[in-house]
């Protein structure tokens, strides 16, 4: 079962679904026969431009049915209109109010739906330097509601992009030579580009693990702030990860102290890894604390 089939066997063929910015590459087509609406930033002819500018084939760019534009999901979308699912792959990164996105969803999903997320997985990714976002900082973007990323965000995503042998994104065991991408001053212009902005500048504002998302929803349910619950979070120990979450999200209850073990876990493992490059010996640290046998530790 390849990406797309496992994707879309999570929800029912005939569930009348959501799709938010699927661009060209939409995994619930209308095309195939999907009963989706479409949820993007900006208009069909627009995204079709956009796509055509790129060299791509503006064609597999579907009819957006509900332009955000920077607005909230259920700002834009009819009274009474409600989802068996909402699907998103590669955008809550980009989204300033993490909190508000999950409320919208919320708002919109019928009692028994589902959301479903993809996310890119930072240990994986070219945000592999970066600190986990945390409650405290998405707390902050939902109370300012300002629409925008922090220029905190802005500085560390362009200061630290890495690469592994030249890829931006890895395996849980691949190692080689590091490179970061822009110098320190480049990133400074960048910030200083945004800060002079009314607009919203994109970029990768949150990093996830799965540890890490998984904590954040602790915090949002246990503060009242999200009604969806974690259903099943699937770590796919490459550049993404799933999570798929609904109201009667039935996840066994876990302590946050235990959460908070789980991502320092993830943390020691993905420094061992990114260390692996120049020094085995933290390469064999990560096997042993993974449990793998030593004849695969000293091969």
């Amino acid at each position: 079962m390849n990406r797309s089939e496992f994707l879309c066997s999570l929800t029912e063929r005939d569930a009348f679904g959501l799709e938010i910015g699927p661009g060209h590459s939409p995994v619930f087509p209308k095309a195939d026969g999907w009963n989706v609406e479409i949820a993007d930033y900006a208009p069909t002819d627009q995204i079709k431009a956009v796509r055509a500018a790129a060299g791509g084939d503006p064609a597999l760019v579907e009819d957006v049915d509900h332009v955000t534009d920077g607005r909230s999901l259920d700002e834009v979308i009819p009274p009474g209109t409600s989802y068996d699912f909402i699907f998103s792959s590669h955008n809550i990164e980009h989204l300033p109010d993490i909190i508000g996105f999950l409320k919208s969803c919320d708002a919109l999903l019928k009692a028994d739906g589902k959301v479903i997320l993809v996310i890119p997985d930072k240990r994986f990714t070219f945000d592999g330097l970066r600190n986990t976002s945390t409650t405290g900082e998405a707390l902050e973007s939902y109370h300012g509601r300002v629409g925008r990323h922090t220029l905190r965000s802005i500085y560390d995503y362009h200061a630290n992009i890495l690469f592994i042998d030249g890829k931006n994104t890895w395996g849980r065991d691949d190692t080689g030579a590091l490179m970061i991408e822009k110098s320190v001053a480049t990133a400074k212009s960048l910030f200083d580009q945004a800060a002079a902005s009314d607009r919203y500048v994109d970029n990768h504002g949150w990093c996830f693990t799965p540890a890490s998302f998984r904590l954040m929803l602790h915090d949002f349910n246990e503060l009242g702030l999200v009604e969806v619950r974690e259903e099943q979070i699937i770590d796919q120990e490459h550049w993404e990860f799933y999570a798929i979450l609904s109201r009667k999200g039935d996840a066994p209850v876990r302590s946050r102290l235990d959460l908070v073990k789980d991502l320092l876990r993830e943390q020691v493992l993905s420094g061992l890894q990114l260390l692996g490059s120049d020094n085995p010996m933290m390469t064999f640290a990560k096997q042993a604390l993974q449990g793998e046998p030593p004849e695969k530790m000293w091969s």
